[in-house]
């Protein structure tokens, strides 16, 4: 993994991750694992997702792009 922020960083492989990431997070915010009628694994759904965005995190978005 890298060790410099990629956050201004832009790449087809980057746009392709950064969708994911997107997604993982708004389903992850979806999951309510608290509510009585959950699904009997939404909590286990929620702790991959949380797995998923901590490993994508890296190559977040936090600017924004550099000018070439």
């Amino acid at each position: 993994m890298t060790d410099h922020t990629r956050g201004r960083d832009t790449s087809p492989e980057l746009t392709t991750v950064r969708k994911i990431l997107k997604h993982a997070e708004t389903a992850r915010d979806g999951i309510d694992d608290t509510n009585q009628d959950a699904d009997p694994d939404a909590r286990d759904m929620r702790i991959a997702l949380d797995e998923v965005v901590d490993l994508l995190a890296p190559w977040r978005r936090t600017a924004p792009p550099k000018r070439r």
